[in-house]
C-alpha cells in the first residue's frame, strides 16, 4: 500500500513537471509531446533488456496482423495523450490539487460511463447508490479547492479539460485491457500507449506551431534536467501499479494511489502557497468520494 502511495505521489509529480516545462518553452503540446517522448524511450530500453516484454510486444504484433486486436485497441495512446497535454495546459494555471482533483472527478465519471455501457466488452455494472454519492462528493471537493483557490471564469474551461483527461484514462485503461489481454505483461501495452501517443502529439505539436498557435520558447538546459522526467514518472507508475495489483486488489490499489496523488498535489500546492482552508478542505473529501464510489455492497449470509 505504501509503495502505491508512493506512485500516487509520483502521479501528481508528474503533472507538476509537465506543467513546469510547458510554461517554460510557452507550449502543454510541446511539453506533452517531449514527456511522451522520454517515456517511449525508456520502455524502448526496457524491452531491450527484458526478455519477457519483447515476448508480449511480439505477441501484439502478431495479434495486429492476424486482426486479432482491433484497429482502436492501439488507441489507448490517443487517451493517454490528451491526460499528459491536460497537465502541460493546466497546471500552470489552476495548480496541482485542482487539476488531480477534476482528474479524480473525470476518472469516476468514466468508469460509470465505461461500468454502464460495457464499453470494448468491459462487463457492464450497473450504477450504484454508492458510485453516483461518491462522484457527488468529489465533484464538492473539486468546487471547494476552486472557491479555495480563486477560480476565475478563465480557469473554467481548464476545469473542465482535467475532468475530461480523468475520463480519457477511464477510457485508456478500457483500450489498454484489450491490449493487456494479447501481452499477458505490462510493458508491450505501455510502449504501444507511449509510441501511438508521441506520434499524435509530435504532429498536433508541428501544425500548432505551423499556424502560429504557439510560440515554442527555448528549451530548457542541462540545468533544469528535473523538467524532463515526466515521460519516466509516467512509465513508473505504469509499471508499478500493473505489479501491485495483484497483491492489493483494484479496491485497495484505487485507494491508495488516489491517496498519494491527492497527498502529492496538496504538498506541490503547499510548496507554491496556493493552499487555502477549502483546499485543506476539499483534498480529503475528495479522497472520501474515492472511498465512498469504491464501497461494496456487504451480503448477509444466504443473499
Amino acid at each position: 500500500m505504501l509503495t502505491a502511495v508512493v506512485v500516487g505521489i509520483c502521479s501528481a509529480t508528474q503533472a507538476r513537471v509537465n506543467g513546469s516545462l510547458g510554461a517554460s518553452v510557452a507550449s502543454g503540446v510541446h511539453a506533452a509531446t517531449i514527456s511522451f517522448l522520454v517515456g517511449l524511450v525508456v520502455l524502448i530500453l526496457i524491452t531491450l533488456c527484458v526478455p519477457s516484454a519483447r515476448r508480449g510486444l511480439f505477441a501484439v504484433v502478431k495479434a495486429v496482423r492476424t486482426r486479432k486486436l482491433p484497429w482502436y485497441g492501439l488507441g489507448g495512446g490517443v487517451l493517454g495523450a490528451v491526460f499528459v497535454l491536460a497537465q502541460g495546459v493546466s497546471v500552470p494555471t489552476l495548480g496541482v490539487a485542482m487539476f488531480m482533483t477534476s482528474m479524480v472527478l473525470g476518472q469516476l465519471l468514466g468508469s460509470l460511463l465505461v461500468d454502464a455501457t460495457g464499453f470494448l466488452g468491459a462487463p457492464k455494472r450497473g450504477i450504484s447508490l454508492f458510485r453516483v454519492l461518491g462522484a457527488i462528493l468529489t465533484a464538492i471537493a473539486v468546487v471547494a479547492i476552486g472557491l479555495g483557490t480563486e477560480l476565475t471564469a478563465a480557469k473554467i474551461p481548464l476545469l473542465v479539460l482535467g475532468v475530461f483527461a480523468g475520463a480519457c484514462i477511464s477510457l485508456q485503461m478500457a483500450v489498454t485491457g484489450l491490449v493487456n489481454a494479447h501481452s499477458r505483461e505490462a510493458v508491450a501495452p505501455g510502449l504501444v500507449n507511449f509510441f501511438v501517443g508521441t506520434v499524435v502529439l509530435a504532429i498536433a505539436a508541428v501544425i500548432a506551431q505551423s499556424v502560429g498557435w504557439v510560440r515554442l520558447a527555448p528549451l530548457p538546459g542541462a540545468d533544469e534536467w528535473y523538467l524532463y522526467v515526466g515521460g519516466a514518472l509516467g512509465v513508473l507508475y505504469l509499471i508499478v501499479v500493473a505489479a501491485v495489483v495483484r497483491h492489493l486488489g483494484v479496491f485497495l490499489l484505487t485507494l491508495s494511489v488516489v491517496a498519494g496523488q491527492l497527498i502529492g498535489a496538496l504538498l506541490f500546492d503547499l510548496a507554491a502557497g496556493h493552499v487555502s482552508i477549502l483546499v485543506l478542505i476539499g483534498v480529503p473529501l475528495a479522497f472520501l468520494g474515492i472511498v465512498v464510489a469504491n464501497l461494496r455492497t456487504v451480503r448477509r449470509p444466504g443473499n
